[in-house]
Order: C-alpha cells, then structure tokens, then sequence
C-alpha cells in the first residue's frame, strides 16, 4: 500500500495539481465568473429567446427581431457613418498633437499633455451636456454670448445634431487616441530620419517613412478607437436622439425602453456588436503579426526635432484653440448654467441650483450612492487586478499567461449597455442568484467589472519595471507576500496604482449607460439622476449644479491624491521641493563637458 501511495505522489501530474495555491485558485474561479460567464450569458440569452425567469425557447428570434427592427438598417449606416468620420479624424489630429507634443519648438508643447489628460478625466457625459448647454436649436449660452456681442438673432451652435455628436466625438476620441500615441512617438529618433535621407526621400516622404514604423501602435490605437466608437452611447444619446440620430448602441437600448421589455432582442444587437469588435481585433492581430517595426533601439538615440518656422504662431494658436474647446467650453457652459435660476436669464447668478442640490433628498441620495460605488468599485478592480498580475509572475508557460490576459481584458469586448445586458443574463439564468437582480450589488459588480481591464493594463505596465530581484531580496529576508506588496510593491508603484484607481473611480462615478439599465428608482446615481433631469424635467440648472459638484470632487480626490503619492514617495517628494526651491544656476564654466 505505501509502495503504491509512493507511485502516486511521485506522478509527474500530481507537482502540478500541488503547485496551484488555494488562493490562486479562488482568484481564476472568481475572474472566470466576473468576466468570461457574463459573456457566455450574453450569448445563452440570445438564443434563449425569452423573457427573464421564463422558460428556454430557444431559437434565432431574437436575431430576426433585431435585424427586422426598423431602426436596425438605420442605426447600422449612421454607426458605419459615424466611425468613418470620428476614427479617422480623431487619430490625425492625435498624431499631430504627439509629434507637436513630441519633437517641435511651439510654445505651448508642455500643455497638451496635461490638457489631453484632463480631458480624458471628464467623463463622456459630462462632456455631452456641457456641449448641450452650449448650444442647442436657438437655445444655450453659447449662443446667446453670441447672439448678445454680434446683436445678431442667428443662432450659430446647435451640437444636438449629427455633426455637432461629430464634433464633440472627435475631441473625446482624439484625447483617446493621444493618450494611447504618445508613448510610441516619443521614441522616434533621429536614427530613421538618418535612413530616410541617405535613401534619397524629401522632407515630407521622410516623415511618413518614419512614422512607418509606428503602424503597431497605430493600428492597435486605431481599433480601439473605433471599438470605443461603434459602443459609444451617453453623446449619441444626449446629443443626437433629439434630432433622430441612432446607433447600435442605442438600438440596444431601445429594446430595453420599450413597453414590453425584449432582453433577447437587446442581446442580439449586443452579440452583434461583440462579434464586430471580435473582428476587429483580429483585424489588428493579423495586421502586426508579421514584419519589423523596430522603434527602440539598444543604443539610445537623439529625438527628433521640428522646427515649425512661420507655422510656429498657426501652431500656437490651433493648440490654444484647442484647449478652449476641449476643456474651457464644456466646463464653463456647465459653471454658467449652474448658476443661473432660468434658463437664457443672466441678469443675477445664484447658488440656488446647489442649495437644491444639496437639500434635495434624492440627489443627496444619489451623490452619496456614486461616492460609495466608484470608491469601494475602483478600490476593488486595483485589489483584484493587482492580485492577478501578482500570479501572473508566478505562472510557468506562456500559454497560461496569455489566457490570464485574455480572461483580464474579456469585459473591454463589452461595453455599457451590452455589459449591463450580460450580467442581468448571468445572474438570472440561475435561481440561486436571481435575487441579485435590481439590487445595488448587481450594480457594484457590473461597474467594478467593467473598469477591472483599465486597472489591469496600467498597472502591468507599471509592474514591468520593477526589478524581481526586489521581490527576491525580500523574500529571502523571510517576508511574506502580502509582507512584499505591503512594503515592496505598493510603495514603488503608488503613482501608477494611484492614479489607476481615480481613473478607475471616474469611469464609475461617469458611467450612464449601465445604471440606465440596471438602476431603479430606488437606485439612483448622480449620472442617472442628471440625465432624467436634462432629458425629462427641463430642469438644466439642477444637473449642471451635480455635474460641477462631481467636477468638483473629482479635483479635491485629486490634489488629496498627488499629497498620498508625496507622503508615500519621499524621493518624489524631495523632487518636487527642489523644483519650488531651485538653487543657484549653474554658469557655463561649470557645466561639464
């Protein structure tokens, strides 16, 4: 008998059972049920074919449902319309303001960095309904400060169009598609700019033979862009279902608004949907499979340099310009309307709008709602994220790390609505967790899970430059390895994991199109509660009041944010105080030669 026990454990098998933690174990369980089975769901749904809780018909009804809706032909050419405009423009600009940003001599370069990221931090619908009070038909205040300094009566802006969704998708998309550039232009050298010139190319052909080398980065930017267009919902919405613009996604939607509520239908248009982005990743797979695209060479090179001559000052002015529209419009649109009691009125502002706000009871409910959710969600995606790059490191075959990858980024396939969609699916095929739906933990967990492939690449990113032989040192001074990420990891990576965590908080605190589907109005939070405020009541004043309270929060969370990282980083810290308090310029003797 022990001779056999013996063979046994001695199985080649066996090692590789032992070597699976219990703890890493709970953590693949739990990812595959948070990510990969809302999918399935998504998919079961479908073809499931009838409503929540009834029984299985299974068949491709939902399918002929979808497509014979008679918003489908419509919805599908205005989103076809939409990412030929929005993708291609958005990445242009992108480009340009990463080379501007990168490698020329204008004078505001420094600022667009900072710009592209503050706007990245509005969220979309924020961005939709400043642009709405804006202008919108005769409406807005952009129109009336026009209307008032010309004395003309022609009301110029009206963003609630199909090219004004256009112009406001543009500048969201373009901070997107910088914000993923940026990186890989910043280490074009002057090594390509060398070998374009002895091959003979002029100036304007050298430039695109360097950029030649980008097309990874571009295409991978370029994809994600159009998946985040062809899933775009709070702009269309807000800014185009006014003058009859739909897209799939808010087809999806409507399937969900209607009287009689058809959960299948909305799963066809999403199962539609994710098959595109399928698509559309293998398109980009396939694109950068093969070829050289060497842009970081072992020795270091000279950046590129651009000198714009007499385009200087047109640069300049296309960057102020810029900011204006990106940032100064949208923001002050909402700072202005929020302080005004009636709309086109401005002969006193008040605080009214926030003292209602502020003693209304459903707001209040609703600010403190989204304050719970986004805090603990996004605490949660950076825990959970954090953990699963931990066992990535610990992971032998490069197989089974590519599958933790894909298992990671599953829920970016999906977005809003269809992710909404999907978990009222994966929750309500099952009896025991039917209960779940239309309680605030389906909605913490849809939100938490959405943002989970955000915190993940940030921080693999950051957790590519540590050194292991950090983690080595401390385990071999007897640490544990909470010990190692208490006082090893976290410590090292505060800024990137800081900063993952509020972007993570302001996709929640942001996010319409999943409250929408899965709020009540019991479960309210401060984008729910806005939007029935701008679409439904009127009462434009009270939202922009929350917006600008959001706002607001947002850049209190912030600045307590930068003084954690300080706190926690001493180096940083000591950096920082010696660029308030520079010394004595050095003279031209003693700088080294």
């Amino acid at each position: 008998m022990s001779q056999v026990t013996t063979t046994l454990t001695e199985s080649p098998r066996l090692p590789g059972l032992r070597r699976l933690h219990p703890g890493h174990l709970a953590l693949w369980t739990v990812a595959i049920l948070t990510t990969v089975w809302p999918v399935l769901a998504l998919l079961i749904g479908t073809f499931w074919d009838n409503n929540i809780g009834a029984p299985a018909n299974w068949g491709f009804g939902a399918f002929e449902r979808a497509l014979t809706s008679p918003r489908f032909g419509q919805a599908l050419l205005t989103t076809a319309l939409y990412c030929a405009i929005v993708v291609p423009v958005s990445m242009l600009l992108a480009l340009f303001l990463s080379v501007i940003g990168s490698f020329s001599n204008a004078r505001g370069r420094r600022l667009i960095t900072p710009v592209m990221i503050i706007c990245y931090s509005i969220p979309a619908m924020f961005y939709a309904i400043g642009y709405a009070l804006v202008g919108s038909g005769r409406a807005g205040s952009g129109n009336d400060l026009y209307m008032l300094l010309t004395g003309s009566h022609v009301a110029p802006f009206n963003f609630t169009s199909f090219w004004g969704l256009i112009f406001v998708s543009v500048l969201r998309s373009t901070t997107f598609a910088y914000i993923l550039l940026i990186g890989p232009v910043s280490t074009l050298g002057k090594g390509q700019d060398e070998a374009a010139r002895i091959f003979g190319a002029r100036p304007g052909l050298r430039f695109w033979m360097i950029l030649a080398s980008l097309k990874p980065a571009f295409i991978a930017t370029a994809v994600l862009v159009t998946i985040a267009s062809v899933q775009v919902f709070d702009a269309v919405y807000i800014l185009g279902t006014s003058s009859g613009v739909h897209t799939l996604s808010t087809l999806t939607y409507s399937f969900l608004n209607q009287q009689y509520v058809d959960f299948p239908g909305a799963s066809a248009v999403g199962s539609m949907l994710l098959g595109l982005v399928v698509i559309l990743i293998l398109i980009q797979n396939r694109a950068t499979r093969d070829g050289r695209f060497t842009t970081v060479a072992v020795k270091p090179e000279a950046q590129l340099r651009l000198d714009l001559g007499p385009w200087r000052v047109a640069v300049d002015l296309f960057l102020a310009l810029w900011a204006l529209f990106a940032i100064v419009v949208p923001v002050v649109s909402l700072a202005v309307t929020s302080l005004i009691r009636f709309p086109g009125v401005y002969d006193t502002f008040s605080l009214a709008n926030y003292a209602t706000v502020w003693t209304n009871s459903q707001t209040y409910a609703a600010l403190r709602t989204t304050a719970i959710l986004a805090t603990l969600g996004s605490t949660a995606a950076v825990a959970f994220a954090l953990a699963m790059i931990n066992m990535r490191k610990r992971l032998k075959g490069a197989g089974a790390r590519s599958l933790l990858d894909i298992i990671m980024l599953a829920p970016k396939v999906m977005h809003g609505i269809v992710t909404a969609v999907a978990f009222i699916w994966a929750v309500t095929l099952f009896a025991p967790t039917r209960e779940l739906y239309g309680t605030v933990w389906l909605l913490f967990l849809a939100l938490t899970v959405s943002v989970i492939p955000v915190a993940y690449m940030l921080m693999s990113g950051a957790f590519a430059q540590l050194d292991p032989a950090l983690d080595d040192a401390a385990r071999m001074s007897g640490d544990t390895p909470v010990g190692i990420q208490l006082r090893v990891q976290i410590p090292l990576l505060a800024p990137s994991l800081i900063n993952a965590w509020f972007l993570c908080a302001v996709a929640i605190a942001g996010a319409l199109d999943v409250p929408l589907v899965l709020g009540s109005a019991s479960l309210r939070v401060v984008a729910s509660t806005v939007f029935e405020y701008f679409t439904f009541n009127g009462n434009y004043g009270a939202s922009a009041a929350m917006l600008m309270l959001t706002l607001l929060i947002f850049a209190a969370t912030a600045l307590v944010l930068h003084v954690l990282v300080l706190l926690i980083r001493p180096d940083l810290r000591a950096g920082l105080i010696r660029r308030l308090r520079p010394g004595p310029k050095a003279t031209r003797q003693e700088i080294p030669a």
